[in-house]
């Protein structure tokens, strides 16, 4: 019986804000150099799958979704760096355990890195992975971040999450320092291993009160927890808008908890 053909599905994602022609050179560029590599190996060469889609879910976006549908247990998806995936920790550690567990036939491959993820390997990564709060910082970070309210927030309006408000003149979100302080403390208490309980009775402790002036719930320290709009991002189920307004909390922190937070424990 023949050996079964390896064929290689090359992705690449990129934050949707970069410019056309940024995008394209880095397209050709990294389909060139992914292409010449699956030519030296004797690989079948699929194609370079490209994708800006900011879905909160790796797994949800399009390109991606096709790329999956269509592998087999021989094929590979190749990124020639990690973050080829997405700038998020989140999805890379998600679309990496997604492959280990065996969620799609095939296995991902990232060539800078040298890693090989499928269910019979790469488990010893995923443990190292489970550590580290982030693969490296955002690249390219603006020196000074430019907020802007999107359309789409405007005309959702509904109640300002705790920690902002919305200013007079500009419509757009600001910090309320003090509900800010608050949060920050949330995401690091629990990032001390704390309950979503325990931080609820500390911050009644305190004194401190929600925006409406009530006490602290452990149901309303666990929306804060999951709630991605303190990284500074607007989320809908359509759509994601960077930069949307000053973050609380960094990406980092949020995915960090997030990928491992398990926030059925309020009764603990």
């Amino acid at each position: 019986m023949p050996a079964a053909v390896t064929r290689v599905f090359a992705y690449l994602w990129a934050p949707p804000a970069w410019p056309a022609e940024r995008w394209q050179a880095h397209c050709e560029a990294r389909g060139q150099a992914l292409e010449a590599y699956c030519q030296a190996q004797g690989l079948v060469w699929q194609g370079l799958h490209t994708d800006r889609s900011l879905n909160s879910d790796p797994l949800a976006r399009p390109v991606l979704k096709h790329c999956l549908k269509q592998m087999q247990a021989a094929d590979v998806l190749l990124v020639q760096d990690l973050q080829d995936l997405g700038r998020r920790f989140y999805d890379v550690y998600t679309l990496m355990q997604h492959f280990h567990q065996g969620g799609h036939a095939g296995s991902l491959q990232a060539l800078a890195q040298a890693i090989t993820i499928s269910q019979t390997a790469g488990a010893d990564i995923l443990a190292v992975l489970r550590k580290i709060p982030q693969l490296s910082p955002a690249a390219e970070a603006d020196t000074t971040p430019q907020y802007q309210r999107s359309e789409l927030s405007r005309q959702n309006g509904g109640a300002c999450p705790y920690g902002y408000a919305i200013h007079p003149d500009s419509n757009e979100y600001v910090l309320v320092p003090e509900e800010a302080r608050v949060v920050r403390q949330i995401f690091k208490l629990r990032a001390k291993g704390q309950s979503l309980r325990q931080i609820a009775q500390r911050l009644a402790h305190e004194g401190s009160r929600t925006k409406r002036g009530g006490r602290w719930h452990a149901n309303t320290i666990k929306a804060i927890l999951e709630n991605p709009f303190y990284t500074g991002a607007y989320q809908t189920h359509y759509a994601r808008f960077e930069q949307h307004h000053p973050e609380i909390i960094s990406p980092a922190l949020y995915y960090e908890l997030n990928a491992h937070l398990i926030c059925d424990d309020i009764a603990r």
